[in-house]
This record gives C-alpha cells, sequence and structure tokens, in this order.
C-alpha cells in the first residue's frame, strides 16, 4: 500500500525502521530489501529525505561486498552533499568510497579518495574525522608496501587521538600499530601496541 500517495511518508518511516534493524542485526540482505523500497518511495516524491536513505542503502551495500553497487549509490550521496557545500558529510563520503575501493582491491582509486577526505576533513575543522580517514589510508599504504609512509599517518592519528582524549580511538590507533608492527617489525613492538589496544578496550568497556 505505500504506493498511495497519502500513505507513503509513513511507509518509507516504516520500511526505513525495518532497514535500520535488520542493518543493526546484520541482516543485510534484509535490511537491503527494506531500505532500496524506502528508497524508491522516496524518490517519487520525498526527495529531501533521498539522500540519507541512498548513504544507508550504500553502506549495507558494501557489507554484503557489493562494491560497484555500492559505489553508484556513494557517488550519488557525494554529488548531494558537495552541492550543499556540507565538507563534514563530503569527507565521510570519501572515506566510505575509499574503503569500498580499498576492499575491491584498487588501492590507488582508495588512496585518491582518502585523501580527498583528509582535505574535506580538515577544511571542515572536523579533527576526529580525519583520524577516521587516516587509519584506513595506513592500511592501504601497507597494502601496497610504503610502510613508512603509513607509519606516518597512523602516527598522525595517534597524535589526534591523544589530543581528543577518545579511548575508542585511541585503541583503534595501537590496533593499527599492531598490525604495521606485525608485518614490518620489530615484534615486540607489535605486542606493545596490542598489549595497549587491549587494555584501553577494557578498560572502556
Amino acid at each position: 500500500r505505500g504506493d498511495t500517495r497519502r500513505l507513503a511518508a509513513k511507509a518509507i518511516q516504516y520500511l526505513r525502521a525495518a532497514g535500520r534493524d535488520a542493518s543493526a542485526k546484520y541482516a543485510n540482505r534484509e535490511a537491503a530489501d527494506y531500505l532500496n523500497a524506502a528508497l524508491t518511495i522516496a524518490e517519487q516524491d520525498f526527495s529531501e529525505t533521498s539522500h540519507e536513505l541512498v548513504t544507508e542503502l550504500a553502506r549495507v551495500r558494501q557489507r554484503l561486498g557489493d562494491y560497484s553497487g555500492a559505489l553508484a549509490l556513494w557517488e550519488r550521496a557525494l554529488a548531494a552533499a558537495t552541492n550543499a557545500n556540507d565538507l563534514a558529510r563530503v569527507a565521510s563520503i570519501q572515506r566510505s568510497i575509499g574503503l569500498a575501493h580499498y576492499w575491491s582491491g584498487a588501492f590507488e582509486e582508495a588512496l585518491s579518495h582518502y585523501e580527498a577526505a583528509l582535505d574535506a576533513a580538515r577544511r571542515a575543522g572536523d579533527r576526529p574525522l580525519e583520524a577516521r580517514v587516516l587509519i584506513p589510508k595506513a592500511s592501504c599504504l601497507q597494502a601496497i608496501g610504503r610502510s613508512d609512509e603509513a607509519r606516518q599517518a597512523v602516527v598522525r592519528c595517534l597524535e589526534l587521538a591523544t589530543e581528543l582524549n577518545d579511548d575508542a580511538l585511541l585503541a583503534r590507533v595501537h590496533r593499527a600499530l599492531l598490525l604495521l608492527y606485525v608485518w614490518t617489525g620489530p615484534a615486540a613492538k607489535a605486542q606493545e601496541h596490542g598489549q595497549r589496544a587491549i587494555a584501553i578496550a577494557e578498560a572502556s568497556g
């Protein structure tokens, strides 16, 4: 009955809620079905709500490994954020696009989007978001053998996390350093950062 215009807004509300609930339980296929149905209705008469739905659906498509489908949706979301001059949103979407390229093995494309994300985050003055971009950027650099640059990215992220006093972020940074030293050595450094990541995670719950 969602095709009935007077019921469309309510149909979007319930389909979106069902999609979010399914996504929270990692029932990603069901989440994609619900969110896609909500987006289809929203695009008919409610274009102002469709951008958020596009982002939510893109995230689920990415979880499913449908990187081409996710990228098409992310590009739509990026265009909307750029038109709105919403730098923080641009940075977040560019980060997500970078992740989609990274997981599909397109490392150079991923790096270009991480750089765009960092630029937007810095212009927005959003240091937590800048840190969230640096971690996957470091992983990408490590994957293509640029270990020194990867280390620089993680060290910068550690500085930001320390300044922000963000335990969750600090734990992620120490985890990133663990992975870095696992591949580059020395092993003692990997163990040190692994222990610190665990300690911070346990202390913060």
